[in-house]
């Protein structure tokens, strides 16, 4: 998919040469494959052993981790799933609502703000 998909969009894009990537955590994304396509791709990329090194689990950067997947979760796991279906049927459900409510991207806004 990175290298398939996204990279090739990414080098369409006229800054892509300013772009820095930055890579999850999850040992999938730590591949040696991985780790090669991304020093070949990007003048800079951030991870562990990256051209920029990044700890996990840094909130200032993994907001999906520590503020979206929280809130998702507690609003799926509150209607109690019934099975598989029903379980991915209302995060389809939490991920609309949460794509028409700004809110979440204001704060993160205001973070990032304080932060830098």
């Amino acid at each position: 998919m990175l290298k398939d998909t996204i990279v090739p969009h990414l080098q369409a894009h006229p800054a892509f040469q300013t772009v820095i990537w930055q890579q999850g955590g999850a040992p999938p994304h730590y591949g040696q494959v991985v780790r090669y396509l991304l020093d070949d791709t990007f003048l800079d990329w951030i991870d562990r052993r990256g051209t920029i090194e990044w700890p996990p689990h840094s909130p200032d950067l993994m907001s999906c981790d520590f503020s979206l997947w929280g809130i998702v979760k507690d609003h799926v796991y509150a209607q109690n799933p019934r099975d598989i279906n029903h379980m991915k049927s209302l995060i389809e459900e939490e991920f609309t609502l949460l794509n028409s409510n700004i809110e979440l991207c204001q704060q993160r806004e205001q973070q990032l703000q304080a932060f830098y």
